[in-house]
């Protein structure tokens, strides 16, 4: 449900003449609406504000994360639900990414996000997103 959407229905609700416990109701079922953690379009738009580019994001096949997307520059990007599913990817990422295995990419780590790209987007967008550099000679978990 959006902000706008709750914001109308909690209105519509403080002005009827019902009883002060359907609000209650109201309000606890619009805060289970509210989405936890860090939301892949929210990163994404960080991480472009923040000087990463991309033209064109595709959904990416990644089961231990809450969201994954694949810009067509090679940037991925990552949201969890739990610090063990992303210490998961991070250990994968830096056994098997060519990428990351010849020192062009490293990742970006964040408390429930994690940025795969080019070393040098990675240390625009990182005072910006901040987070622990992780890569061949970066902190690893």
């Amino acid at each position: 449900m959006t902000k706008a959407r709750s914001r109308e229905v909690t209105s519509l609700l403080l002005h009827r003449k019902g009883s002060l416990g359907v609000v209650a109701v109201a309000v606890v079922l619009l805060a289970g609406c509210a989405p936890t953690g860090t939301q892949i379009d929210d990163l994404r738009e960080r991480f472009v504000a923040a000087g990463g580019a991309c033209t064109t994001w595709t959904s990416l096949d990644e089961p231990r994360a809450r969201q994954a997307i694949l810009c067509d520059s090679g940037a991925k990007l990552y949201t969890f639900t739990d610090y063990d599913a992303q210490k998961d990817v991070v250990k994968t990422e830096l056994e098997v990414n060519r990428d990351i295995r010849g020192r062009t990419h490293i990742m970006l780590s964040g408390e429930d996000t994690l940025i795969i790209d080019r070393i040098g987007v990675i240390v625009r967008v990182m005072p910006y997103l901040h987070g622990i550099i992780q890569g061949r000679n970066g902190a690893n978990p």
